[in-house]
């Protein structure tokens, strides 16, 4: 069973913003998947609603390491979980990513190909985790022997720039220390988006010098894109007034 699970917390998104993704990602593939949704509403729609606040000194985002406790969302040995955020938007069929290859511990996540100069270097895209059920346990096994410091600690070292942020360093580096072998899915399958014009294009240009295609998003994706991120503060699926991200939200 591949299980794509996800976090929604009141705030910067509307209940929307997982409901749309559930109805995109069953009108883009032919793979069947249970969606479960983390959440601090059940006003949303998804097939496994689960609360938000089990462990209320856990903060916005991290509450995504739960996925990766094999107790978590009734999870079953060989059940494949994809941990992926809901500020991404389906533009094409997605089985190739659905059912990209994973092995015992193993982390499939997104190659960071418009992060240049991450410091220090972090590889994988926090928008997107695959790994197989109960592989992986260490992630979550260290994180909870002391939460506070660790939602803090990459803050605090200057890595990141905002509180509680610096989930996809924590899991990197959990996964390296415990010899995980670190898989990136091909790059140009992963758009980046954002509502800034003179971002978009400099996206453009590091997307077609780095795949050698023409553009990334011009009147619409590349047809080797499937998904677009925007993840951006100031960016967001809703405020996007681009054709193909109106046609795409409303799956």
């Amino acid at each position: 069973m591949i299980k794509i699970c996800c976090v929604y917390f009141q705030g910067m998104y509307k209940p929307e913003y997982v409901t749309n993704l559930y109805r995109s990602l069953k009108k883009h593939t032919t793979v069947p998947f249970e969606f479960v949704c983390l959440s601090d509403t059940d006003q949303i729609e998804a097939d496994v609603v689960l609360p938000y606040n089990h462990h209320t000194y856990i903060k916005l985002h991290w509450h995504k390491l739960k996925y990766f406790s094999q107790l978590f969302a009734n999870q079953s040995q060989g059940d494949e979980i994809i941990v992926m955020d809901i500020d991404q938007l389906i533009v094409a069929n997605i089985d190739d990513i659905l059912t990209y290859p994973v092995g015992n511990k193993e982390l499939v996540s997104y190659q960071k190909w418009w992060d240049v100069n991450p410091k220090p270097p972090v590889t994988i895209n926090g928008g997107w985790y695959k790994f197989r059920s109960g592989e992986l346990c260490c992630v979550w096994d260290k994180f909870v022997q002391d939460p506070e410091y660790w939602q803090l600690h990459f803050y605090n070292q200057n890595i990141v720039n905002y509180k509680y942020y610096g989930e996809q360093n924590f899991v990197e580096m959990e996964c390296r220390n415990n010899n995980v072998k670190i898989t990136h899915m091909p790059g140009q399958w992963v758009g980046k988006y954002t509502n800034d014009a003179t971002v978009n294009r400099k996206l453009n240009m590091q997307y077609a010098e780095q795949f050698d295609q023409d553009y990334m998003v011009l009147d619409a994706p590349h047809d080797d894109i499937k998904i677009i991120h925007f993840a951006n503060t100031t960016s967001t699926i809703h405020d996007c007034n681009e054709q193909w991200a109106k046609d795409n939200w409303l799956a």
